[in-house]
């Protein structure tokens, strides 16, 4: 049970970092369906070129000391 714990509590929520377009580098938005990010995979929309999608480029933060 202790390595259950170990593996979900290593997975990463609601990171504060920038998430980009994969097509055009833009910024890019989450769209807002009632079951996106619990039974569905989280889709993405860039209002500059278009794309929707589940992958989207993420742009991780180190932590500050």
């Amino acid at each position: 049970m202790s390595i259950l714990k170990e593996i979900l509590g290593s997975f990463r929520r609601d990171t504060a970092g920038l998430r980009a377009c994969p097509r055009c580098g833009s910024s890019i938005v989450t769209s807002r369906m009632p079951l996106e990010g619990w039974m569905l995979p989280v889709k993405y929309v860039c209002k500059n070129c278009g794309y929707q999608g589940v992958v989207a480029l993420e742009e991780e933060r180190e932590a500050e000391p």
